[in-house]
């Protein structure tokens, strides 16, 4: 997993998530996961303030 934050000249912060699994995943576990790391309790109050992007490696 990788986490990267990001300031734009205005002086909001933004976050970029990269998952990965050891496994091999069809697609729509692949959904399944980003879907329940966007609901995480972290992710719900980070998200009020900062921006959160989330993808697969």
């Amino acid at each position: 997993m990788g986490l990267n934050v990001y300031r734009d000249v205005a002086g909001k912060e933004y976050i970029d998530r990269t998952l990965a699994c050891s496994g091999e995943l069809t697609d729509e576990q692949r959904q399944r996961l980003l879907e329940i790391a966007a609901k995480t309790p972290a992710t719900n109050a980070v998200r009020q303030g900062t921006p959160i992007a989330t993808d697969w490696k």
